[in-house]
């Protein structure tokens, strides 16, 4: 429901006072710059992204609010251990082609 510990492992080693953020006296600051973050992932069971069941991108949609990232897009498959491989096939082809899409603004 949420994504690999070692992934987990990163965002705690990177998430460093006077590097990804700092304080101003009352409450932390982000010091990181990016405009937008992309967050791909895959879940097993069907627990689409906003599910209470989803606790991947509300974390790192607190990272980011920590950090000072931009808005956060999710593109994800969902339900992948239990669907039919023709629909699988279907769902992973349309969240490529959606990321191709979004790419030609990003």
């Amino acid at each position: 429901m949420s994504f690999p510990a070692v992934l987990k492992c990163f965002f705690e080693q990177v998430s460093l006072f006077d590097i990804t953020f700092t304080d101003n006296g009352k409450t932390c600051v982000g010091l990181c710059k990016a405009p937008k973050v992309l967050y791909i992932t895959t879940r097993g069971m069907d627990i689409p992204t906003g599910s209470f069941l989803d606790q991947g991108s509300p974390y790192l949609r607190a990272l980011g609010a920590l950090w000072n990232l931009g808005e956060m897009t999710v593109l994800d498959v969902h339900n992948t251990d239990y669907l039919p491989e023709e629909e699988l096939n279907r769902q992973i082809n349309s969240t490529i082609d959606e990321g191709l899409d979004l790419a030609k603004t990003w």
